[in-house]
Order: structure tokens, then sequence, then C-alpha cells
């Protein structure tokens, strides 16, 4: 059996899967009432044994908000939650006794609709999700596309304003309350962005799909 471990700045998620990818069980709960990496763990190791029955759970994945060190298994300085520095995978290792891999979570997501989502069938994807701040994850010819640093379909450096108007990274703090979720910091006044400006992103465009806040572009 298989587990995956979603952690956002809002919400924790966990998912238990048949080797096939058949669901077998999710859960979660807010992220405010885990506010330690390890009660993070200490929850999600007693979720996965509770819902595993007889099963062994031999590899869990989870997916965390970047900067992350892949190798390592270290949760570096996630943007959305106050950690720094922290051997996730080590940590989740020893209360599981499975092996453990930390990636971004915006590849992953990628990858899932990739394989089942908007992206089947294509070589080629783009994925940008907007929750607690924004990421992205690219496909190219079929396969994920980190980069040298893990960060390759990190787009958080740049934004829009409901004008369409790009922004750089000197004023990504001023607009991304524009695109981003109910815990990110805010201006004073700012409101999260409308479904209408976050459906204008897609719609009339050929290849893109949108579906909550989560936009797809793919092409052959």
């Amino acid at each position: 059996m298989l587990a995956g471990i979603d952690l956002g700045g809002t919400q924790v998620r966990v998912a238990l899967a048949r080797s096939d990818g058949r669901l077998v069980a999710s859960v979660k709960t807010k992220a405010p009432l885990l506010p330690t990496p390890r009660a993070m763990v200490d929850w999600a190791a007693a979720e996965i044994d509770r819902h595993r029955g007889r099963e062994k759970v031999r590899s869990i994945t989870i997916a965390a908000p970047g900067p992350i060190d892949i190798k390592r298994g270290v949760l570096v300085n996630p943007p959305n939650l106050p950690w720094q520095n922290v051997p996730l995978a080590a940590l989740m290792s020893r209360a599981t006794g499975a092996k453990v891999h930390l990636a971004n979570d915006a590849d992953m997501a990628g990858l899932g609709e990739f394989h089942h989502g908007a992206g089947r069938g294509t070589k080629n994807m783009v994925y940008i999700t907007w929750s607690t701040g924004v990421g992205g994850g690219l496909i190219i010819d079929g396969k994920l596309h980190r980069g040298g640093h893990g960060t390759a379909g990190e787009v958080d450096t740049s934004s829009s304003t409901p004008t369409g108007r790009s922004t750089t990274a000197a004023s990504a703090v001023a607009s991304k309350p524009l695109s981003a979720g109910a815990r990110s910091p805010r201006r004073p006044g700012a409101q999260p962005p409308s479904s209408s400006q976050l459906r204008s992103v897609a719609t009339g465009r050929p290849g893109w799909s949108f579906s909550g806040l989560r936009v797809t572009w793919a092409w052959p």
C-alpha cells in the first residue's frame, strides 16, 4: 500500500491507495491545528496506521511547498509555513517505518493531472495552482522537469493583476493577494480572487483546462 501527504498552509491531507491507484482512504485537517513538524508527523502517521488495516504501507510521498531539498528530504523554507530546514522525510520514516520521499506539491499535482486529468494523452504540460501561494509544475516530453535546483516550474516570483498586467518579483508581494488562498498574507482590504477572475485566465484559450483553483495548459 502507498500513502500520500499533501502539506499546505491551509490544510493537510493524507490519502492511502493500492499500487494500482485505487483509493482506500482520504482524510484532512486544518493546518493551524498542526503548528509544528512533530505535530504534523504524529497526526499523519496515526491516520496512516488507522486506515491501513492489516496491510503495510511501504512508500509515502510528502507533497510540500518549496523550496525543498529533494535529495536529503528537507523542507527548507516554505513561504506559507513557519518551518525551516526540517528533515521531514526522516521524521516521517521513523514514525511509520516506510520509505518516504519529499517532493514539491505543485510538481506532484501536475503529475496527477498529467496521468489522470487534463494532461492525459499529451507530452508537454504546464500546471499552475492557486492556493496558499502560487506554484507550478512542468511536464516536458512526458517527464517531470524539475530543473537544476528543483524549482523549474515555480511561478511565484511573478503574478498578474485582474487587468492582465504582469508584475515582477518586486511587486509580487503587493499583487499576490489576487492569486492566493485563505491563509496567505494580504494587504489590508485586499480581497481574494473571484471565480470569474480566475476563470478568465483559462476561458477561450485552446488547450487550457480550468477546475477550481487549478489551471492546466497542455499541448501535444
